[in-house]
Parts: structure tokens; C-alpha cells; sequence
């Protein structure tokens, strides 16, 4: 199959429109896309200004030099270095040493692995494109180039749907992960409060009682009985019932 050569930011948004729509509205969110005038040089000594968008890290995941992808519509060249100096291009040879950060890494299937050797298997390669093509998108989106190049002859759109739905899956993930962190966080806590409330004596217990009387119920604040063994206390569970409670690399130019 054939694909355009030649696509404007009206030729995907009115297929991803009809196809995927609110994975979509995800990913043309530019909210969350970060742009820099970089200073750079192509190895030449010849200092160049352009706009480059903030794709990740070069070499160490999250603490390595950030790394900045450029486009004019056709290949994508990487910088790496701080917005205040001059970025030098990210060596070919070690475009696989590139970590994207988010949204960008939760675009595809392999960004969170942890594993050492990041060879360019068949679905890394896949992925890369994807990557490449939401690259492209965002510089159309943000009206910095108003059409994209195909030379590769891939399905751009396609591509751009696959990058879309598992970014909302992994932020529907994350979303996820986080309130369930956030429920048993606060079980925890109580959890904490009752056995400190426990260990309390019954003098200590009555005064919470009287200075915070909806603290908690009386059956929660019921302390724990004590017997002496020698030189040791040893808890030991009173007879009225506890109750528990919880908050309900790459495509080359």
C-alpha cells in the first residue's frame, strides 16, 4: 500500500478526528510539549538559532543533558545540552542512548523497560518512527512547519493512532496507580493512629475524649491491657472488639 507523500495538520487532524477522537484531544495537547530557542551547531563551528521541542534525556534516564529534536518537514536531527549553551548533535551512533521523558515515553511499549542494552529490535524500530511522527506532529500543530515530508513511505497515521492510545493508556495507568498509592497511603496513616491511640494510657485516652470528642469511637479509642513479665511489658488485646477503619533512536536523514 501507498501512502501520501505530502501531509498538513488538516490532513491528520481530520482522519484522527473520525478514527480515534479522544485519544486525540490527548495527544495535540500542547500543554504539555515544551519548546526552547536552542543555540546549536552542526559540528561546523557555525552557531545556529532554532525552536526545538524537549523530547527526553541523552545517556542517564531523567538526569542526563536534555536532549532536543528539530525539524523543517522532513528528517528529525538531536541536540543534547542546556538551553544556555550551544547543543551539539546526538552521534548516530548513539541515537539509541536517547530516554524520552512525558509524555513522549508514554507513547510506546518499550520506554519503561529497565534493560541495559537498548538494541534496535523490530519493535523499537517501529516505535521510533511513531515517536518521529508525533514529533512531526507537534511542529505542525504548533504551526512551526505547515507540512511533513513522507520519504519513508510509512503510514503516518497509523503511526500517530498507535502513539495516541497507549498514551492514554498509560496515563489512565498512572492515573490509576496513583489513587490506589493515595488509598493505601491514607490506610496507613490510620492504621497508624490506631495502634498509636492503643498503646496509650486510659488516663491520656480520657483526656483526648473530652478535648476531642469526634476524634474517633469509643471502641477505636479502647486501650490495650498491660501485664508485666519480668522486665518486659507484653501487649495483650482487651476483650472489647477492635474495629479497623480506611478511606472508603530512529529514522536517518
Amino acid at each position: 500500500m501507498s501512502y501520501k507523500k505530502i501531509y498538513t495538520l488538516e490532513d491528520i487532524r481530520e482522519t484522527a478526528q473520525l478514527s480515534f477522537p479522544d485519544q486525540f484531544l490527548l495527544i495535540a495537547n500542547t500543554a504539555v510539549y515544551t519548546f526552547e530557542k536552542i543555540s546549536y551547531t552542526n559540528g561546523d563551528r557555525v552557531g545556529r538559532q532554532a525552536d526545538m521541542l524537549s523530547i527526553g534525556h541523552y545517556y542517564k534516564k531523567e538526569v542526563g543533558p536534555t536532549v532536543w529534536a528539530h525539524t523543517q518537514g522532513s528528517c528529525i536531527k538531536y541536540y543534547f545540552g542546556k538551553p544556555s549553551e550551544v547543543c551539539v548533535p546526538v552521534p548516530e551512533a548513539h541515537k539509541t542512548c536517547i530516554y524520552y521523558h512525558e509524555p513522549f515515553k508514554f507513547m510506546g511499549s518499550t520506554q519503561g523497560c529497565t534493560d541495559s542494552r537498548r538494541s534496535m529490535t523490530v519493535g523499537r524500530k517501529y516505535e521510533q518512527t511513531a515517536f518521529e511522527t508525533v514529533v512531526h506532529f507537534v511542529f505542525l500543530l504548533t504551526r512551526r512547519i505547515i507540512l511533513v515530508s513522507n520519504d519513508a513511505g510509512t503510514d503516518l497515521l497509523a503511526n500517530l493512532q498507535f502513539a495516541s492510545m497507549n498514551l492514554e493508556h498509560k496515563l489512565n495507568a498512572k492515573k490509576d496507580g496513583k489513587y490506589a498509592s493515595h488509598e493505601q497511603a491514607s490506610k496507613d496513616a490510620t492504621d497508624l493512629h490506631l495502634e498509636g491511640v492503643a498503646s496509650m494510657e486510659p488516663s491520656t485516652v480520657t483526656a483526648l475524649h473530652k478535648k476531642h470528642p469526634r476524634l474517633s469511637s469509643p471502641a477505636v479509642m479502647t486501650p490495650r491491657k498491660r501485664t508485666r513479665i519480668g522486665s518486659r511489658s507484653l501487649p495483650i488485646e482487651s476483650s472489647s472488639p477492635r474495629e479497623s477503619f480506611s478511606n472508603p533512536c530512529w529514522v536517518h536523514c
